[in-house]
């Protein structure tokens, strides 16, 4: 059942980076890259994994779906858009794993935002990312704010913002992204 999939009692499914790799690999993004982009990501903390088999040398890290899903949205600021600021992937990567504190309401079956848009895709709904980047107009300094939500039902309620305006915002429609995530493709040959 869909509506028990991504929440804190079932991730879903966990793969090896290689069957992680031809979920994430595209025209244009081979699975090989996609491997490569996958454990660098994971090298650099941006990613997690959710669990490992084996030990030692033969060890293998899992990933669960949403996982992809971080991978994913991260590889399109870097790779689509050219943003290689750490701290805004740092920003952006924390705020998907968890419900950040920008949000008024949450959903408490889920561990964090990237868990509920993934699990609204499984169901057919059409979620987005949006990433707002402010810088305050006292200090200068920058917050980035990440929000998943279902398009039909809009933006999400947001903390007060205060000192910081709006500089940049992103928006990228998550559902023909995780529709190829969710799609298992090796089943397929």
């Amino acid at each position: 059942m869909v509506d028990d999939l991504f929440t804190k009692e079932n991730v879903g499914p966990l793969i090896k980076v290689g069957a992680a790799a031809e979920r994430l690999a595209e025209p244009g993004l081979s699975v090989e890259h996609a491997a490569g982009q996958l454990r660098g990501l994971a090298s650099r903390g941006l990613v997690y994994s959710s669990g490992q088999i084996g030990t030692g040398r033969t060890a293998h890290k899992l990933y669960s779906l949403p996982d992809l899903g971080v991978a994913k949205i991260l590889s399109m600021l870097t790779v689509d858009l050219g943003i290689s600021k750490p701290l805004i992937l740092q920003w952006v990567q924390s705020q998907l794993y968890s419900w950040g504190d920008h949000y008024t309401k949450t959903d408490s079956r889920y561990r964090g935002a990237i868990h509920a848009a993934m699990a609204g895709v499984a169901r057919g709904e059409f979620w987005v990312c949006r990433i707002d980047i402010c810088r305050s107009d006292q200090s200068g300094n920058e917050i980035i704010r990440t929000y998943l939500y279902d398009s039909e039902k809009g933006p999400p309620k947001s903390s007060d913002v205060g000192e910081f305006l709006p500089r940049q915002s992103i928006t990228m429609p998550l559902w023909p992204i995780f529709t190829r995530l969710l799609a298992d493709r090796s089943k397929a040959n």
